[in-house]
């Protein structure tokens, strides 16, 4: 059958009625629009635009590859971007037991700073072993940049025996020997992993602490500065951000990193930017000192852009530039008459010691003016134990 090509595209049989009523549409067909070179050009253009979308797909994918963050290993715990992962830093046995400190890595997806909270350096300081234990389990790392170690608890020992100060394994003070000595005692050797492990690891540091079994203590948090004026300005927003409103200007520390003494001191000698922060009293976990340790974590973690959201920086502290300690002349029964937080005059009775039929031997008396940053919480007394500390307060603002 042979048709008629009436215009380009419409073609008809011949003979048919164009129009009318029972006249059905017809289909145009259009002979160049379907010729081999038409029908080539458009798969290569097809292809084409595959390859484009591949190439695409491939930079989009390695723009999120390395966006993510490599895997971190603290002791036995390995986190990668999005994770949170526990495990121990393990200090072999030495000159006596070893021990195992609990560690938590948290790793956000995105990149940031790497920020160490660690407490439980004396393992009595309840409040804020229980501050960073509830911390692992409220943050959450798809919400975070960077990554945080958390140490619960270092001193293992003094937890589970009740034994406040030291460790009781070698009867040392586990915030006084960094940054320790791999072939020392316990104590050492658990101040040298940490070192190693958690310092050398982190960018910025966090120490916390509270009131031991017998101490009365306030909230507040220390500031040391360094000389360097770039990590002092960082370490002093940070300290302002936690939010304690009493901070202790802490100029003593040591100089030399290879006898730091302290977790804090310990860092930041080593350039990271630190603090210590206290809370907690007399062996409870009050949840007023547990929440002001969180949120002072939370805080610190919005300053260094951790965190979304603003850190909200304490308004006018209380700076301390020194403290007066009272240590007892006498053994006996003590009876505090002052209470943590009260703010005091030189010579005031701040307590008193008796023997043990009630009769006065001693009496206690503020050697500054100032506030009472804890007082001893319980009768039990030694000579030459700390009955209190007095903070003097500052004229202005470091």
């Amino acid at each position: 059958m042979n048709w008629l090509l009436e215009s380009p595209g419409v073609c008809r049989e011949p003979g048919a009625q164009v129009g009318g009523e029972n006249s059905a549409p017809r289909v145009a067909f259009d002979r160049r629009r379907y010729t081999l070179p038409t029908i080539k050009r458009g798969l290569e253009e097809a292809n084409m635009r595959k390859r484009l979308a591949l190439i695409l797909l491939s930079c989009v994918l390695c723009v999120a590859a390395k966006a993510q963050q490599p895997a971190l290993t603290v002791g036995t715990a390995t986190a990668v971007s999005g994770q949170t992962v526990t495990g121990f830093i393990e200090v072999p046995a030495g000159s006596d037991v070893g021990t195992n400190i609990p560690v938590a890595v948290i790793r956000g997806p995105k990149p940031g700073p790497t920020l160490a909270l660690v407490a439980g350096a004396h393992g009595t300081e309840y409040a804020s072993i229980i501050a960073l234990e509830k911390l692992i389990q409220e943050l959450n790392p798809a919400e975070m940049s960077g990554t945080v170690i958390i140490v619960p608890l270092v001193n293992i020992a003094s937890f589970e025996q009740k034994v406040p100060h030291v460790n009781p394994v070698d009867g040392k003070s586990m915030n006084r020997f960094y940054p320790g000595n791999p072939n020392g005692t316990q104590t050492e050797r658990a101040s040298w992993a940490m070192t190693k492990q958690v310092v050398e690891k982190s960018d910025y540091l966090i120490d916390l602490h509270g009131g031991d079994l017998d101490e009365s203590l306030r909230p507040y948090s220390y500031w040391a500065p360094t000389g360097n004026a770039q990590q002092d300005a960082v370490s002093r927003a940070m300290v302002l951000a936690f939010g304690l409103d009493t901070i202790i200007l802490s100029t003593d520390r040591p100089r030399d990193p290879n006898a730091a003494r302290y977790l804090e001191t310990n860092a930041s000698l080593r350039g990271k930017p630190s603090l210590t922060a206290e809370a907690g009293h007399a062996g409870t976990v009050e949840p007023e000192d547990v929440t002001a340790l969180i949120d002072g974590c939370l805080s610190v973690m919005r300053y260094l852009k951790m965190l979304p959201g603003n850190a909200l920086l304490v308004q006018n502290p209380v700076w301390i530039e020194r403290i007066a300690s009272v240590t007892s002349e006498t053994a006996g029964v003590f009876y505090p008459t002052v209470k943590r937080g009260w703010y005091v005059q030189q010579g005031m009775k701040i307590g008193y010691v008796t023997d043990l039929f009630g009769k006065i031997l001693w009496e206690a008396r503020a050697p500054s003016s100032g506030v009472v940053l804890y007082v001893c919480a319980v009768p039990s007394m030694k000579k030459g134990e700390a009955v209190a500390n007095i903070g003097v307060v500052a004229g202005k603002a470091p």
